[in-house]
C-alpha cells in the first residue's frame, strides 16, 4: 500500500482509538488512491486537535512510526531499483516555509531546532541521499548544526544585486533581466530603467520580484506603463511591511550600517529569524555571509532610524 495507507494501518496496530480512522471510498490524489483510511488520516490532519490527539499518542511510539516510514522508503527503493534506477534523492521541500506568528514563533522555531537537532539521525533514511531546505536561522540557534549531517548546512542565499559596499554588480543584474525576460515580453511593460530599479528593490528575492511586477501589470491601463504606475506599485509593496515597531527599525538600521546582525540576546536571535524568515532582512555571500535590510524598506528604515 501507499505511504498513507500504511501509516493508517500502523496506527490501528498500535490501536489509538480516538482517531477514529474508518472509510468508505478511496479517493484519488494527483491520480494515486490513497487506501480509504489513508485518506481519511490525510484529511484528518488539517485538524489541530486531531494532531494534538495523534502526537500524544505516538509519544510512546515514534521509534516504532520511525521504523515503519523507513520499510516504506526500503520498498519505494526496490520499486524504483526494479525500474533500473539505482542512486535515489528526496529532496524535501519548503520546509523553511514553516514558521509562527507573533505569539508563538519562539515555539516554532524551537520546534524545528528540536527537529534538526535531536532527531537529526531519525531524519536520515535507508540507502537513499536526502536534502533538506531547513531556515537559515537553524544555524545560528545552534551553532554545531554542520556538524550533524554528512555534507553540513550550506546556505542558499538571495541573488546579490549590490555588493557588500554597496556596489551594484551588473553581471547579476543583467542576469535578473534575463531571468524576467523569459516570463514574457517584458520590454512591453517596463523601460530597462524600470525594471532595474524593481529589481533593485527586490534584494534579489524572486518571489518579491515577481510578486512587484504582478502589483505593476495589475495596475497597467497603456503599455507601457507610466512611472507613476511603477512608483504605486512600489508603494503597495512596501506597505505590506509596514509599519515596522521602533525597536525593530533601529535593530534593522544596525543591520543595513554593519551588516551583521546585532545578536546580544535570545530575544535578538528570534527577532533575526523573524526577519529571515520573510525576507526583512536578506542572507548574502561573496566569500563570506553578510545581511542587509530589503532594499524596499532601507529608505522607511533609514528615515525611521
Amino acid at each position: 500500500g501507499g505511504f498513507w495507507a500504511r501509516a493508517a494501518t500502523f496506527l490501528r496496530r498500535i490501536e489509538v482509538e480516538e482517531v477514529a480512522l474508518s472509510g468508505k471510498a478511496e479517493p484519488a490524489v494527483h491520480g494515486t488512491k490513497l487506501g480509504e483510511v489513508g485518506a481519511e488520516l490525510k484529511l484528518n490532519l488539517k485538524d489541530p486537535s486531531f494532531k494534538a490527539r495523534l502526537q500524544h499518542h505516538l509519544v510512546g511510539s515514534l521509534g516504532a512510526f520511525v521504523e515503519e516510514a523507513h520499510d516504506f522508503v526500503r520498498a519505494a527503493k526496490a520499486a524504483v531499483r526494479a525500474k533500473g534506477y539505482d542512486n535515489l534523492v528526496l529532496i524535501v521541500d519548503s520546509i523553511e516555509h514553516i514558521r509562527g506568528g507573533t505569539i508563538n514563533r519562539e515555539e516554532v522555531q524551537a520546534s524545528l531546532e528540536a527537529l534538526f537537532t535531536q532527531h537529526n539521525d531519525k531524519l536520515a533514511l535507508p540507502g537513499i541521499h536526502v536534502v533538506y531546505t531547513a531556515p537559515p536561522y537553524l544555524k545560528i540557534r545552534y551553532q554545531a548544526l554542520s556538524t550533524l549531517y554528512d555534507l553540513g548546512v550550506q546556505l542558499l542565499p538571495a541573488i546579490r544585486v549590490r555588493k557588500r559596499d554597496g556596489q551594484l554588480d551588473p553581471e547579476l543584474l543583467d542576469g535578473l533581466r534575463t531571468l524576467v525576460s523569459r516570463r514574457g515580453p517584458i520590454e512591453r511593460l517596463l523601460s530597462t530603467e524600470q525594471l532595474d530599479e524593481i529589481i533593485k528593490l527586490s534584494g534579489g528575492h524572486l518571489r518579491l520580484l515577481f510578486s512587484m511586477l504582478r502589483e505593476i501589470v495589475a495596475r497597467a491601463r497603456s503599455l507601457p506603463v507610466s512611472q507613476a504606475v511603477v512608483e504605486d506599485a512600489i508603494v503597495q509593496s512596501q506597505s505590506g511591511y509596514t509599519p515596522i515597531a521602533d525597536e525593530d527599525v533601529r535593530w534593522l538600521a544596525r543591520v543595513a550600517e554593519t551588516k551583521e546582525p546585532p545578536l546580544a540576546t535570545r530575544d535578538d536571535v528570534v527577532r533575526f529569524s523573524g526577519f529571515l524568515d520573510v525576507h526583512l532582512v536578506g542572507a548574502y555571500r561573496n566569500g563570506e555571509e553578510w545581511y542587509d535590510v530589503l532594499p524596499l524598506l532601507a529608505d522607511y528604515v533609514r528615515r525611521r532610524a
